[in-house]
C-alpha cells in the first residue's frame, strides 16, 4: 500500500512538474520569438551598413581604375607624334562623346556616371531625386547640345542622351 501511495505521489509530482516545465517553455518561447525578431532586425541593420560600405569601396576602386586607365591612355598619347590627336580629343568634354553616353546604364551610381561623362554643367536636386545636366551654351548660329541623367536614391533610373548630328 505504501508503494502504491509513493507511486501515485511520484506520478502526481511528475505530472505537475511536466506541466510546469511545459508552461515555462511556452513562456520562454514567446520571449524567444520577440528576441529573434530583435536579433533579425539588428542583423538587417548591420547588413545594410556593410552593403553601404561595400558600395562606397567599390566606387573608390572604380575611380582608381578609371584614373589608372586615363593615366595609361595619357602616357600612350604623349609618346611620339600621336600626342596631337590626343590633345584635340581631350579638349572636347567627355559627355560630348556618343560612346560615353552608350556606357551609362540604369542602376549606376552618380560617381560612376561622372567617371564616364565627366562633371555635369549643372545639378538639380530634391530629397532623394537628382538630375545631372550636361549642356553646351547656345552660340550664334549654332544649336545647343544637352543631355540629362536622372537619379533616384543615388542610382540612375532615366537617361536622356543628347541628340548628336
Amino acid at each position: 500500500m505504501i508503494r502504491t501511495k509513493a507511486r501515485s505521489s511520484f506520478i502526481g509530482w511528475s505530472v505537475v512538474l511536466t506541466f510546469g516545465v511545459l508552461g515555462a517553455a511556452r513562456a520562454a518561447y514567446g520571449q524567444t520569438v520577440e528576441q529573434r525578431l530583435n536579433d533579425t532586425l539588428n542583423e538587417i541593420t548591420i547588413l545594410k551598413r556593410v552593403i553601404a560600405e561595400q558600395d562606397r569601396r567599390i566606387s573608390q576602386l572604380e575611380k582608381a581604375v578609371e584614373a589608372l586607365r586615363a593615366g595609361s591612355a595619357a602616357d600612350k598619347g604623349q609618346t611620339g607624334a600621336a600626342s596631337e590627336p590626343a590633345k584635340s580629343k581631350t579638349s572636347k568634354a567627355l559627355w560630348q562623346d556618343p560612346a560615353a553616353w552608350g556606357k551609362v546604364q540604369e542602376g549606376m551610381t552618380e560617381e560612376q556616371v561622372v567617371a564616364l561623362l565627366g562633371k555635369p554643367t549643372s545639378v538639380e536636386s530634391e530629397a532623394s531625386y537628382r538630375v545631372l545636366i550636361y549642356e553646351t551654351k547656345k552660340a550664334m548660329g549654332a544649336g545647343a547640345l544637352s543631355g540629362k541623367v536622372k537619379l533616384l536614391d543615388g542610382r540612375v533610373w532615366l537617361i536622356e542622351s543628347p541628340i548628336f548630328f
